[in-house]
């Protein structure tokens, strides 16, 4: 009398791994631009949500709360939301809000020649540069390699559009 054995041949076990490799190979690049683009996406929303509570903050505590963006030569970014304006640290003890490019792997924020440096007024929230005349807009890049840069643009009344990343 035979028994029988349960198990795989060899073939079957090299046949089946050989066609995980390639399902693997076809998957790896969509999954790696769906990476970047919800890197650059959480980047965005970051930027745009720190504008944001300036605003908010501004508002609701009656007093001038400024913003302060910088590009870093080694192509990282920080972004402060303070109640003082001249100070280049973040302490977040002191600070309402530090942003930064270490918290965003491989984003870059471009500041496209609009000012570094706001205020957002407790008078409805508008925003207002750094000599204290109202702003007409502002606009902000963010990039990642392999993606398409994302605007985030800063409204003369205070209100933030940012676009949708997209990595192709």
């Amino acid at each position: 009398m035979r028994r029988s054995q349960n198990g795989l041949t060899l073939a079957e076990l090299l046949t089946t791994c050989a066609l995980l490799a390639v399902l693997l190979g076809l998957a790896l690049p969509a999954v790696s631009r769906w990476i970047g683009r919800q890197q650059l996406q959480g980047a965005l929303d970051d930027v745009a949500a720190a504008l944001s509570l300036a605003r908010k903050t501004a508002i609701s505590a009656q007093r001038p709360v400024w913003v302060t963006a910088s590009e870093q030569p080694d192509q990282s970014w920080r972004i402060r939301v303070s109640y003082l304006r001249n100070h280049s640290d973040c302490l977040p003890e002191r600070d309402v809000r530090c942003l930064s490019g270490g918290e965003h792997a491989g984003t870059r924020l471009r500041l496209n020649g609009s000012p570094g440096e706001l205020q957002f007024s407790p008078l409805h929230g508008l925003p207002y540069d750094a000599d204290g005349r109202l702003l007409k807009g502002l606009e902000w890049r963010l990039e990642r390699d392999g993606c398409q840069p994302a605007e985030l643009r800063l409204l003369p009344t205070g209100l933030i559009h940012a676009a949708e990343a997209a990595c192709p």
